[in-house]
């Protein structure tokens, strides 16, 4: 809920930029400037959350993201309300969006502290969907409350009582872990904040995915923020912009489902980020083809196609990069991709308003040939599977080694596992024991998973 009503923020007023300009008397950039706060505060204080995180725990970091949440929600309201108070909003705006640097990254941690193997890609796509259902709802519900500029208070009014009524929910009821843990991999200590940044950033592997998730995650924010100026010139209205960024949205969420239940089963996160980048590709084309006045139909079409085979596929990215990155913590791996996502998208964002319509949709074509090069060129290892296997045919456990991996005094293993981890020594988990696994993320034929 924190993700879905932080995520609607971010979007609010992009579906009725015109009425907000008017209300507040500020031209359009100032409107886009609203969401982009989001996509800085991704890129400007990720860092911070990532540690506040790793120090304190997801917890707290959940509780410091809920209290910002509701002060920005509550802000937005009080100083905002009025036709001469657009500081105020943006102010409110900017404190939200310092809790979406917070409440991006627990999916995948999430994902592994609760759900077994078969079923972690799919509860992180339910994080990803969390996001899209919000631009879904922003685009369905915002020019159905606000039929005319005055309505905006209103519209403040609700959101700030929506965030608070989540916060005290999330107060009352979340916990970042099970009483029992699901998988092996749950229970083994991560790698500090520091080391995890400097493995990751020498893992040749981890950078090309974090390439491809900074296309995948950046470009479908400029979407969702530009679409309405995107397809003005062709005299669509911003309902029509509105029911196209709906439909977007949600073929996006269902085929992420679609995706994350297949890799679940074949781990085949390569194949199917080259499939959904190729149907990128194609389905701009087609947008591009048939972006026209009087051809809703068939523009609605193409969008659908785009982001239901195409758009949906970032979760995958995701799992992909903490399968790679383990032994690193889920939060901070998260956190590198979304600050890469955020850093992007604020980019797309700028660039594409200066050339909307065709132009934008070419370009970005382009930055997605890209991105399919470097999947191309992508080789990782599965590590977190492979540490799994071996605990479920009870060879000995070997984990690529990260310095400054803390281990469990006395992990607890699954039933059928093997204990790992015990023990002194600064090696952490594996310490001792030869890595199949190198530091650039290839592994070796024996001991890749089947």
């Amino acid at each position: 809920m924190v993700v879905l009503i932080c995520n609607f923020m971010m979007m609010a007023f992009a579906p009725v930029g015109d009425k907000v300009a008017t209300y507040y008397n500020v031209s359009q950039t100032a409107i886009t400037w609203l969401a982009l706060v989001f996509m800085i505060s991704g890129f400007s204080i990720r860092f911070v959350a990532m540690w506040f995180i790793d120090t304190y725990g997801l917890n707290r970091g959940m509780f410091l993201a809920t209290g910002l949440n509701m002060l920005g929600g509550v802000l937005r309201w009080v100083l905002g309300r009025s036709p001469d108070g657009f500081a105020g909003l943006l102010t409110g705006q900017s404190v939200a969006a310092c809790a979406m640097a917070f409440v991006d990254i627990p999916p995948p941690m999430i994902a592994t502290n609760w759900f077994p193997k078969r079923e972690r890609t799919i509860a992180t796509a339910l994080g990803f969907i969390a996001q899209t259902t919000a631009f879904l709802v922003a685009y369905v519900v915002a020019p159905n409350i606000i039929v005319q500029p005055s309505d905006i208070p209103l519209y403040l009014f609700i959101q700030a009582v929506i965030s608070v009524i989540t916060g005290i929910l999330v107060f009352l009821f979340f916990r970042s872990t099970p009483p029992n843990p699901p998988s092996a991999s749950a229970v083994v200590q991560k790698s500090h904040l520091i080391p995890s940044i400097k493995f990751m950033c020498g893992n040749r592997n981890f950078l090309l995915l974090l390439v491809v998730f900074c296309t995948s995650g950046g470009g479908g924010q400029a979407i969702a923020t530009l679409l309405p100026q995107m397809v003005e010139p062709y005299n669509y209205s911003q309902t029509d912009a509105g029911n196209m960024g709906a439909l977007w949205i949600f073929t996006a969420s269902i085929g992420a489902v679609l995706y994350s239940f297949i890799v679940d089963r074949t781990h085949a996160y390569r194949g199917t980020l080259i499939i959904g980048h190729l149907f990128i590709i194609a389905g701009l084309g087609w947008i591009t083809l048939v972006l026209s006045p009087n051809n809703f139909v068939n523009v609605c079409v193409a969008i659908c196609f785009v982001g239901f085979l195409g758009f949906s596929c970032a979760p995958i990215a995701i799992e992909a990069g903490v399968e790679i990155a383990y032994p690193v913590q889920e939060a901070t791996c998260m956190g590198i991709l979304s600050f890469g996502g955020n850093s992007m998208g604020a980019l797309l964002t700028l660039l594409l308003e200066s050339f909307p319509g065709r132009p934008a949709f070419v370009f970005l074509m382009g930055v997605f040939a890209i991105s399919l090069i470097c999947i191309i060129f992508f080789s990782g290892a599965s590590r977190r599977l492979i540490f799994e296997k071996q605990l479920k045919n009870r060879a000995p456990p070997t984990i690529p080694q990260i310095p400054s991996i803390v281990p469990s005094a006395n992990p607890v293993v699954p039933s059928g596992g093997t204990k790992s981890g015990g023990g002194g020594g600064s090696g952490g988990v594996g310490a001792g024991l030869s890595s199949p696994i190198d530091a650039a993320g290839h592994s070796s034929p024996a001991s890749a998973p089947d």
